[in-house]
């Protein structure tokens, strides 16, 4: 049996927003883990490192295609929503990925946003079946989505 992919999406511009997906997807491989009885464990699908970190100077057609293989690919997302606004590619990849009914777990711990329903963007907030605030919320959340599957 093949494991479940979940894409980690979100802004990808600095090393800081790199670092902070490469721990959430830490936390989905290790909320995914299990015998195999269970199925296995998730693998996290990670933009910058599994189709690498664009540059301007790049041709941005493979990344894309990549990216889209990915969502067409995953079982589920996690998507990180910090920010005053939500990244405009991660907004994308939200709506593509809850056409096709994938769940989505938003991950909001930014101390700005303290209503989400008022300050997230009601298209964002009601795309995803949880947001959650913290790693181990997460991982409790990817927990129940595994067992459901």
């Amino acid at each position: 049996m093949e494991k479940p992919i979940v894409y980690v999406a979100g802004p990808l511009f600095t090393e800081y927003h790199r670092k902070h997906i490469e721990e959430i997807g830490a936390v989905c491989e290790k909320a995914g883990r299990g015998g195999e009885e269970e199925g296995g464990g998730f693998i996290a699908y990670l933009p910058h490192k599994n189709a690498g970190v664009f540059k301007r100077d790049c041709p941005p057609r493979p990344f894309f295609e990549k990216d889209l293989k990915a969502m067409d690919s995953c079982s589920a997302c996690v998507a990180l929503l910090d920010g005053l606004d939500v990244d405009s590619g991660t907004a994308f990849e939200i709506g593509y990925l809850y056409s096709k009914g994938i769940p989505i777990i938003g991950f909001l711990n930014d101390s700005r946003i303290f209503d989400q329903k008022k300050q997230l963007n009601l298209m964002i907030s009601n795309s995803c079946v949880e947001i959650v605030s913290s790693l181990e919320e997460l991982e409790e959340k990817l927990k129940e989505l595994k067992a459901k599957a």
